[in-house]
């Protein structure tokens, strides 16, 4: 087990976090009912097929998309940003900045999406997923590929409208604090001293 494990472990009040194997056929109805009980989980091999894990590489993609405008962001500070093009924020990252980048993929899903392709997934499913059944104009702008290089972070937040359906680690390594919802009255909104 994980530190990190270990840390949620304890943050879900000692619950056992499941397992799933994601490309089991049980895996789906797994998934909905711990998220039904509000239980963590961990869905392994759910994405094993998606091009996505060969191609996304930093290089790849300034290769692919470095004409792109997108907002960039020095580590830590989420307010501030500057525009740039995805080939400029690499170059500054290999000079040895870190940055990171949020890109909305409203624009850039057609060229992406067959990448990551959803069919078959519970991920890509509106009865899983209901930010699916809102409209397209708010649905497009949630979207998101975030790009950083080692060392990037963001700060403690709460996701757009209130949820974190799910999040797919294409490469390199991330940490996750997660709250338990029993733990949403102690949260606050904005900057704590």
């Amino acid at each position: 087990m994980t530190k990190g494990e270990r840390i949620l472990l304890g943050r879900y009040g000692g619950r056992e976090i499941i397992r799933i194997n994601g490309s089991a056929e049980s895996g789906r109805e797994e998934v909905l009912d711990a998220l039904f009980e509000q239980r963590p989980v961990i869905v392994h091999h759910l994405i094993d097929h998606w091009p996505a894990l060969k191609s996304w590489t930093f290089e790849g993609f300034t290769e692919r998309y470095g004409g792109i405008f997108t907002n960039v962001f020095a580590n830590g500070n989420e307010g501030k940003s500057s525009q740039m093009r995805l080939r400029n924020m690499k170059a500054r990252m290999d000079a040895g900045e870190i940055l990171y980048s949020s890109l909305y993929t409203k624009d850039l899903l057609p060229l992406v999406a067959p990448d990551y392709p959803l069919d078959g997934l519970f991920i890509g499913d509106a009865a899983f997923n209901w930010l699916l059944e809102l409209p397209t104009r708010i649905h497009g702008e949630m979207n998101v590929i975030f790009i950083g290089n080692k060392g990037t972070g963001i700060k403690n937040h709460r996701d757009s409208m209130g949820t974190h359906l799910w999040s797919a680690q294409i490469t390199g390594r991330k940490r996750w604090l997660a709250s338990p919802p029993e733990m949403t009255p102690y949260l606050g909104d904005g900057d704590i001293d």
